[in-house]
């Protein structure tokens, strides 16, 4: 606790967002990006020390410890520094390391390139935010449409592999738990655009009023995994963004 209390002293206390300047980092997850733009990590998004990244998970999004070191191990491990404990919020973006193709919101990375597009794509956006029925938000099925349009519109033999198709079902899975309104059990589509969009903090949102573990989000994502599979099956691909 004593350690957990000198990095909340010493961190930045100024939590207004800030749109990323010029030479500042960013990633391909919201999250991230968010906890950025506020000053929960570095603002330029360079040297996140492993402990600050997993304290501002908590004080952000209330990650229980547990999963706050299952979703930021992996980083630090493929695309970090584990020695230095430390990792460039652009580094996240090295292709087919942790980052996959088929993003809700960013473009494929381009033939021969190191890293991914860490900027949200409007048509990508677009087409996300239209991807419900009109008069209500987004819930999990939406999101688990939306991969598989995504997938789908990959080039022949670039599918997912079954280790990144994981990463990107927890995404989903994750996003949705985080985003979604209790009440409805749907994310309002004010909230896709804030944090997926601008990469800010709903207006509306408040973070989760029990800590968000790993069981429930795993759980949450093999259901993701079980709706993927029974659109496929189903062949519904009718699934182009609703126009409103």
């Amino acid at each position: 606790m004593l350690f957990f209390s000198s990095l909340l002293s010493s961190s930045p206390t100024d939590h207004t967002w800030q749109r990323a300047g010029p030479g500042d980092e960013r990633s391909p997850c919201p999250a991230l990006n968010t906890m950025a733009n506020y000053g929960y990590i570095p603002r330029d998004g360079k040297n996140i020390k492993f402990w600050h990244m997993i304290h501002a998970l908590q004080a952000v999004y209330n990650l229980s410890l547990p999963l706050a070191l299952f979703l930021a191990i992996p980083g630090y491990l493929l695309c970090g520094s584990w020695f230095r404990m430390s990792v460039n919020l652009a580094d996240l973006a090295l292709h087919n390391r942790l980052e996959h193709d088929a993003s809700l919101v960013h473009a494929n990375t381009p033939e021969g390139a190191a890293r991914a597009p860490t900027r949200v794509d409007p048509a990508l956006m677009h087409s996300f935010l239209h991807a419900c029925p009109v008069g209500r938000g987004f819930r999990l099925e939406d999101f688990a449409k939306v991969r598989v349009v995504r997938e789908a519109k990959l080039p022949p033999g670039k599918a997912l592999d079954a280790f990144h198709a994981e990463v990107s079902r927890g995404e989903s899975a994750l996003s949705w738990l985080l985003m979604k309104d209790d009440d409805r059990n749907e994310v309002p589509l004010e909230r896709i655009r804030q944090w997926f969009g601008e990469e800010r903090l709903p207006e509306d949102w408040k973070k989760p009023s029990q800590p968000l573990g790993l069981i429930t989000t795993r759980e949450t994502a093999v259901e993701v995994k079980k709706l993927i599979a029974s659109i496929r099956h189903s062949g519904a691909m009718d699934l182009l963004p609703v126009k409103r």
